[in-house]
């Protein structure tokens, strides 16, 4: 088993905008921004090698076989979502897209964690502090504590797109679970050596609003430091 402790969250704030395909149905200024809902840390990246791996063979063979071609990175983000009591967060996307220019291979996220959240009890094992990481089937992947899932229980996380150079998390307001709070998100990111990859976060909301029924907001991250991070080649 091979567990990295990452350092202490300092979230900074950000604003969203309402998305452009809504302004075309409102008057300019109708929609006003929203703030002080999302905060996030700035990305923790961490190399990943075969000398950090000692304690568990099978991971440090797994790095060493590659290490000629191929560089594996941990990206950790932080998120904080403040919904107001009477404007609730229904649906937040947390978006991360790779480019390595030139690369003759494509950079790629090969594991996500978590995979997916029905109830409270795996959300807190999700906030939980470090990151334990195994080999299962011969790929590289997250240890994730498993918890028996209710029958008919609606999922409040998933991500999708592992494998590829684009994936996200989709969190879903549920019956029993409200959106709010600190989420931990962390992926593993592929890279060819020599060709340093650059992650680009997007962050949508959907929020219940009071006079206008279901807004979707976007994130202002473009030229935000904590809106990228690199993971070197």
């Amino acid at each position: 088993m091979l567990s990295i402790q990452l350092p202490p969250p300092s979230f900074e704030e950000v604003g969203f905008q309402p998305e452009a395909e809504y302004r075309r149905t409102l008057a300019p200024g109708s929609a006003p921004p929203l703030l002080e809902r999302l905060s996030f840390t700035r990305p923790v990246v961490v190399p990943l090698r075969a000398d950090q791996a000692q304690s568990d063979p099978r991971i440090a063979a797994y790095f060493a076989e590659r290490a000629a071609e191929t560089r594996f990175s941990l990206v950790s983000l932080t998120f904080g979502l403040a919904p107001a009591s009477d404007e609730p967060i229904t649906l937040a996307v947390i978006e991360v897209a790779l480019d390595a220019a030139g690369a003759a291979t494509p950079p790629a996220v090969i594991d996500m964690d978590p995979d997916k959240i029905t109830d409270t009890s795996q959300l807190k094992s999700s906030l939980e502090g470090g990151v334990n990481l195994e080999l299962s089937g011969g790929k590289l992947g997250f240890t994730v504590k498993h918890t028996a899932e209710r029958p008919g229980s609606e999922l409040f996380l998933v991500a999708a797109g592992i494998g590829n150079q684009r994936v996200g998390w989709e969190v879903s307001e549920t019956p029993g679970m409200k959106i709010g709070g600190k989420l931990v998100l962390n992926l593993i990111v592929q890279t060819a050596v020599g060709t340093p990859a650059t992650g680009r976060i997007t962050t949508t909301l959907q929020v219940r609003r009071k006079h206008f029924g279901l807004i979707p907001y976007r994130a202002l991250l473009d030229d935000h430091p904590s809106g990228q991070f690199v993971c070197d080649g």
